[in-house]
């Protein structure tokens, strides 16, 4: 028998305490993970909370109806010939994506007034990929759940000071 990956019986323990939990944004199954999440951190010696944040519900639902209404509108225009129809679906298409555009450029409008964080996914914008970059490190033995802990809160903590500038 081999040894497992340096992490592996953690992260193990991890998926089986978070996999059954729903975590729809917004839920309580959302707060039930970020407080589990939070108390492992703790236990590990890190400094870690859970914040309550607005949540804009219905934002999806926003996204989805005019995602589809500039996927019809675009494909109205592709299948109509030449011609008046095909001037007024191509224009319905890119008012539908310049909606789109605006309301997600507001994020950064909200943010740059101290109200939000911009990522509204994501405490930052990078944090993906420094968890994703860390966690390979980790799965390939060449970082500890530590160094992903350190590198998610120094990122976290890079944010932050750009924020208050």
């Amino acid at each position: 028998m081999t040894a497992s990956p340096p992490g592996e019986e953690t992260l193990l323990e991890v998926v089986h305490a978070l996999a059954p939990i729903e975590r729809r944004a917004g839920e309580d199954g959302e707060r039930q993970a970020a407080e589990w999440i939070a108390e492992r951190l703790c236990a590990a010696g890190c400094a870690a909370e859970v914040q309550d944040e607005l949540f804009l519900d219905g934002y999806a639902e926003v996204m989805r109806a005019l995602s589809a209404a500039g996927l019809g509108a675009g494909v109205a225009a592709l299948a109509t010939g030449p011609g008046p129809l095909r001037r007024v679906a191509g224009l319905a298409a890119a008012a539908v994506t310049a909606a789109i555009a605006d309301d997600v450029s507001n994020a950064a409008l909200v943010s740059s007034k101290d109200s939000s964080v911009p990522y509204l996914d994501w405490a930052t914008p990078s944090l993906l990929t420094t968890i994703q970059t860390k966690s390979q490190d980790l799965m390939a033995g060449k970082a500890s759940v530590t160094d992903v802990i350190k590198a998610a809160q120094a990122d976290d903590a890079a944010f932050q000071a750009k924020l208050a500038k």
